[in-house]
């Protein structure tokens, strides 16, 4: 297989933007999460966001939740962390940002969709 040469880098760079910028916008919520977020909300647990998606990726993922997305304590975006998953950085900053951070790993319940977060 001859690809060397048939994309640059940046092309593909600039492609995968353009593909995402068209499909991020229709992202959908996974079934039971608005549910489960109203009522976390309801019952003042505190809910955070940490997602390894940088901030830009998860504003155009997000636009159509925003509602819902304004019930979060706060959002951290893998932007802001300098390890990534599996790491546990992105979570540790997550809960370190709450009013009353946890005192301690297993007061905090974690929801993953991915392995290397679960590892996290």
């Amino acid at each position: 297989m001859q690809l060397h040469g048939q994309l640059t880098p940046e092309e593909f760079l600039q492609q995968r933007e353009a593909i995402l910028d068209r499909l991020f916008p229709t992202s959908q919520l996974m079934p039971g999460a608005e549910k489960l977020i109203k009522h976390l909300h309801a019952h003042k647990v505190p809910i955070a966001v940490a997602t390894s998606s940088h901030r830009r990726h998860f504003d155009v993922k997000t636009q159509q939740h925003k509602q819902l997305l304004q019930l979060f304590d706060l959002v951290v975006t893998g932007d802001q962390v300098t390890k990534g998953k599996p790491d546990p950085e992105i979570f540790q900053r997550a809960a370190s940002g709450f009013a009353q951070p946890p005192t301690h790993q297993f007061t905090c319940l974690v929801f993953e969709d991915a392995p290397t977060g679960v590892q996290a």
